[in-house]
Order: C-alpha cells, then structure tokens, then sequence
C-alpha cells in the first residue's frame, strides 16, 4: 500500500537541504522519530540526495530507524528471524512494506500444501518443499558473486533467487516452518546449514547446495574439506539472536572489503545491540 505524505511532511523532508547544522539535526530526529514510516518518507521524495553530506545523514537516519526497530523487535519473547532480516536489509536504503515478504512466504506455502495432505510425513513434506524451493521457484546458491551485498538483502535474494548459505536458509527455514517442518539452524564455520529431525533420522540440509540432505557424518566431511574438523552432531543449535548477528557480520565483511567506513560503523553499532541478546 503506498502512502500519500501530506505538505508538512514533505517540507520536513526538504529542510534537509538546508545548510544549517542546526536545522539538519532536528529534521534527523524528527524523521528518525517515525520509525519505519519515517523511512518511507524518505523514500517517497527521493532518499538518494545528491551530495555527499546528504547521503550520509540519509545513512544515518536508516541505521538509527533500524538500530531502534530490532531494539523493539528483541524485546518479543519470540524473536521473528524473518522480520529482523527484513530490518536488517534497510541498511541499504531500500525500504518497502514486510509484508511484501510474508505475502511471497504464503504463496509459496500455497503451492507446496497444493500438492501434499496434512499427515503427510516430514520426509514427503521435505521432498515438496524441495521441489518447490529449488525446482519451481530456481533458488541456489551465488557462487559466481558470493560477497555481493545483495546476496545479505531479504528481498533481493527473493527476486533473484540467489544468496548465500545464510540468507537462503532464513528464506528456507521460514516456508518450511510454515508447511509443518521445524529446521534448526547450525552457525557453522564458514558454512550455514539447518537441523532437519524425522522419526530415527537426524541430519543436516545443505540449502545452499540445492537443499542435499546430510548425514552427520557427510556434513564432518564435507566441512573438512574447506578446512573445519567440526562434530557436526554436537555442535549447538543458533539461537535466531545468534543467526541475525552472523548476518550483521555479513554486512560487516562486505562494508570492510567495499572501504565503507560509515556503513561499517553503523553496522557494528548494531552488532553491539545483538550481541546483548546472545
């Protein structure tokens, strides 16, 4: 649904341009102060300024709308992966409804429960989320452009069905909660996975690798062979405090490779924020 802004708003907004230090941080807060809707303002009358100082006072009212937004969010007893990723990906200035992701979420749902009945087991389920994920929907892993920002961007690795071993599993894990299947995620060195458990069965999905299916011991050799000697079996569980926080890191590396010094720095103001939760 998109917003009509009213004439106060957008003079708001315009005061921006001022050159008055003054003026500019008052307008920051008040922007800031709207949260979420102050973003989308932002966005209605061009977020991109032209100038340098502009953008990176644009920058700055992003990271503290996203700074207070998780801040809100972890305060839920039950902390929502998705929508935090969501939050998240505002870092680059990209703002739409999160709806829009849980819309995409319910229809592919849709198509996979189209095809199985509700005492289905877990494997049958598994085959059909399988099927819908990387055969009709095209996900994989991005090999070709791996420390790409968008790669880390919720939406964009839905519109172009490419991630990496992190933000496709957080994709993943949410369709897959939602047809019945309870995935687990595994922070694993220099590998991203999920727990998948049915009856005397208990392995790993590799999702970024067409969604194989592991056993423990396959999952061992496999870390070995980028250099980790990992008890996969043993390893513990990540929290989704601890999942969005390896995604935070994410940002971090990309921001430190691309010279980025103030995204970086408002990336480990909010790595300081979740690390509270961990």
């Amino acid at each position: 649904m998109t917003n009509s802004f009213n004439s106060e708003e957008i003079a708001l907004v315009s005061l921006l341009d001022e050159d008055d230090d003054f003026i500019r941080a008052k307008v920051k807060d008040a922007i800031t102060k709207k949260g979420l809707y102050g973003i989308q303002l932002l966005n209605s009358q061009g977020l991109h300024f032209s100038s340098s100082g502009n953008d990176d006072l644009s920058t700055e009212i992003f990271s503290e709308i996203t700074k207070n937004e998780l801040y809100s969010e972890f305060q839920n007893p039950t902390l929502n992966l998705e929508k935090v990723a969501y939050l998240v990906s505002l870092l680059e200035k990209d703002y739409y409804p999160f709806s829009e992701i849980t819309d995409y979420f319910h229809k592919i749902v849709a198509k996979i429960e189209h095809n199985i009945d509700e005492d289905e087991s877990k494997f049958r389920k598994l085959d059909r989320l399988n099927e819908t994920f990387f055969g009709e929907e095209g996900y994989s892993g991005n090999v070709q452009d791996y420390y790409n920002i968008n790669n880390s961007l919720l939406r964009e690795v839905i519109r172009t069905r490419e991630g990496i071993p992190l933000t496709l599993t957080i994709i993943y894990m949410a369709i897959a909660g939602r047809v019945g299947l309870e995935l687990e995620g595994l922070a694993l060195p220099g590998h991203f996975m999920c727990k998948f458990s049915h009856s005397s069965f208990t392995g790993v999905i590799d999702v970024f690798n067409g969604g194989r299916l592991l056993s423990f011991s396959e999952a061992h050799w496999f870390l070995a062979s980028m250099g980790h000697d990992i008890d996969v079996e043993k390893f513990p569980i990540a929290g989704n405090a601890e999942i969005v926080l390896r995604l935070l890191k994410n940002f971090e590396n990309v921001y430190t490779r691309e010279k980025n010094h103030i995204k970086r720095h408002q990336v480990n103001e909010l790595i300081k924020l979740v690390n509270e939760y961990v």
